[in-house]
């Protein structure tokens, strides 16, 4: 992705990138868990070090034990939402979804893969993603621009544990849909979500931020 490209944007753009960039990682590849889980450790480290210490070295060394109980709850805060993808893998297994170019282009084709490594006999009925553009003020949403929603077939009717279901599913950006435009007073956000739904289970649902590049323009040459 050139700088160039990147600036179509918005004045954010390369803020809103990086953190789209990111979310489409597994839970552990992101880098805010990762930091999130060193700062847990840290916090351990001073809690624990703060209660030994007081008893055996002197007792303003308790000091410590705020500190890292405050490092361990903020690690918490990073670390609750990735619960539910922790869940999912154990109850269906690892589904890992991708876009073949990262993002979409207004006007152009986009193929969505989705790859679940079953962990235990599973029977599909149905998926799909829908995507969604809302305009923000801020950090408030004010109103939803853009709704659509693509089947994703064939839907096989059983896949084994330790098999994978491999599907994909390909659909055109329509000509009107807004590109993304992030600033700090508007933006314009899409998110794409995926859903999948199985017998006898909670469906699976996860939503991703999707960057949408307005179409190219070309001019002819005087």
């Amino acid at each position: 992705m050139t700088s160039s490209a990147v600036e179509l944007l918005g004045p954010k753009g390369y803020v809103y990138f990086d953190l789209a960039r990111e979310a489409w990682l597994a839970p552990l590849e992101r880098g805010s868990a990762r930091r999130a889980l060193f700062t847990g450790a840290i916090g351990a480290v001073l809690a624990i070090a703060g209660v030994v210490s007081i008893r055996y070295v002197f007792g303003e060394a308790i000091a410590l034990v705020p500190f890292g109980l405050f490092a361990i709850w903020q690690a918490w805060g990073e670390l609750a939402p990735l619960g539910t993808e922790f869940r999912d893998a154990r109850r269906i297994g690892w589904t890992e979804l991708s876009l073949d170019d990262g993002w979409a282009t207004t006007g152009e084709p986009v193929t969505c893969r989705i790859t679940v490594h079953a962990r235990r006999d599973l029977a599909p009925r149905a998926a799909s993603i829908e995507l969604v553009a809302t305009q923000y003020r801020y950090e408030r949403a004010v109103e939803e621009l853009a709704r659509f929603t693509v089947p994703v077939s064939p839907v096989p009717p059983a896949v084994r544990g330790g098999d994978d279901w491999r599907a994909s599913v390909t659909f055109r950006m329509p000509d009107e849909a807004p590109a993304s435009w992030y600033s700090i007073a508007q933006s314009v956000r899409w998110t794409l979500t995926a859903r999948l739904e199985f017998a006898g289970g909670e469906p699976w649902v996860r939503s991703y931020p999707l960057l949408v590049y307005p179409a190219p323009s070309f001019s002819a040459a005087g």
